[in-house]
């Protein structure tokens, strides 16, 4: 008989936080070995599955995270974002970042004319 599958809610609610903040940051989990460091990504990659299964809202966001052990402290897991290995390379491209907040437009009617738009441009270019 198959094995019944585990839904989101039958995991420690610290490993969705753990998540979370690993698609936000590089986070780094200490722990006690090697072994427990496997189990633990295991277990990671299990809940993952789980929001996607459930098709929770916003699954898509916990799969741009990467699950790694450091290579040289096997006890040690690493979760962070996968698009920021390509941060630089993007930035350098001029590719713009969703993530970024969109620029305040100026709704007020005084200053927002055309002619008050070419006044503040011939006081910042002197001319």
């Amino acid at each position: 008989m198959p094995r019944a599958k585990r839904t989101v809610s039958s995991f420690n609610p610290r490993l969705l936080t753990a998540l979370e903040e690993g698609c936000k940051r590089e986070l780094r989990i200490p722990c006690s070995t090697a072994k427990e460091a496997v189990r633990l990504r295991q277990e990671i990659n299990k809940l993952r599955a789980a929001i996607r299964a459930e098709n929770k809202p916003g699954w898509h966001h916990y799969m741009g995270a990467g699950l790694y052990i450091d290579p040289k402290e096997p006890d040690v897991i690493l979760i962070k974002p996968k698009a920021s290995e390509y941060k630089l390379a993007l930035d350098a491209a001029g590719i713009p970042d969703p993530l970024l907040p969109d620029p305040d437009q100026d709704t007020n009617k005084a200053t927002s004319d055309e002619a008050s738009f070419f006044e503040d441009l011939k006081k910042l270019t002197r001319g």
